[in-house]
């Protein structure tokens, strides 16, 4: 008896929708199962620290697909429904619920998520990486909050600015000597400054958080600064634990070659949580992920 090949997609991000689509408008005819830990069908995440904040009235989310498009393509979801563990050996997946799921054929899209800081006082920070934690925050920023922005980083100045729009009275605290410096020439990080300088946001640079006591934020070197509320962008953890509880091979991501495919037969990975093989950069950035795929394709060929 012949059975339907089944595909699985852990990971309802952009990754995520956009090979389900791409496996149907392929060709595959087998079954598609997307699974998700949030429970939105997968929207985009730009928009969430800027027009979701500042608009007037909540706005909607920006889905990649309208919900017919992949309901045309016979992509079943599993939404708010996270996985717990990988078995390579069963080729399955195990739910967060208990349940299992076969697959023939499996994709990890699982993403990234905000890096906390661990800090004495730290337990209410709010951090920007989901709709939800957007509404959370959107709630928060009401005129004459005194908010403070850890992080002077694409995130952290988003959403600064974003709170300067919605009356906010928003301090930026960097540890390191500018705005973002990892990204931008000095000339253009000085323009960043100037920026959002003039339009009233308060920022201290080489300045370390080293608790909250009360409502004032302690740094190690800077000042103390008095807070209704503070918001954390300072930059994101890939999800590799679920691979590396399986066996997958771990640098920096989850390690692929050029075309996706980990060091575990029929496993897959892409998006955000893949560091994957280039050639120009591979051997210099990341020579690592290099060997790791030149002996999986070995292995492959021996095969």
């Amino acid at each position: 008896m012949m059975t339907t090949p089944v595909h699985v997609i852990v990971g309802a991000g952009q990754a995520g929708a956009h090979a389900a689509v791409a496996m149907r408008d392929a060709g595959f005819a087998g079954r598609i199962v997307l699974i998700g830990d949030e429970p939105h069908h997968p929207y985009e995440r730009p928009p969430l620290s800027k027009e979701f904040l500042t608009a007037d009235a909540e706005p909607p989310a920006t889905w990649f697909h309208a919900a017919d498009r992949y309901a045309e393509r016979d992509i079943e979801f599993l939404l708010a429904l996270p996985v717990a563990a990988i078995d390579p050996a069963a080729h399955r997946v195990t739910l967060g619920n208990g349940q299992t799921l076969p697959y023939d054929r499996l994709l990890l899209t699982t993403g990234s998520r905000a890096r906390h800081l661990a800090i004495p006082g730290g337990e209410d920070f709010l951090y920007l990486r989901t709709l939800d934690d957007a509404r959370r925050i959107r709630a928060r920023l009401t005129p004459g909050l005194r908010l403070v922005c850890i992080g002077a980083g694409v995130i952290g100045l988003e959403i600064a600015s974003s709170a300067q729009q919605r009356g906010c009275e928003v301090t930026v605290v960097e540890a390191a000597p500018g705005a973002m410096s990892r990204m931008l020439t000095p000339d253009m990080a000085a323009y960043m400054v100037r920026l959002h300088r003039a339009r009233g946001v308060i920022l201290h640079f080489n300045a370390s958080i080293a608790a909250i006591v009360g409502n004032n934020v302690i740094c190690t070197d800077g000042p103390v600064v008095s807070t209704d509320s503070v918001i954390a962008g300072i930059g994101v953890i890939r999800n590799t634990e679920l691979a590396a509880a399986a066996g997958i091979a771990i640098d920096n991501g989850i390690v692929v070659d050029e075309f996706g495919r980990t060091n575990v037969p029929d496993v897959f990975a892409a998006g955000d949580v893949a560091a994957f093989w280039h050639p120009l950069l591979a051997s210099a950035s990341a020579p690592g992920i290099l060997a790791a795929c030149a002996e999986t394709t070995a292995s492959r060929s021996a095969g």
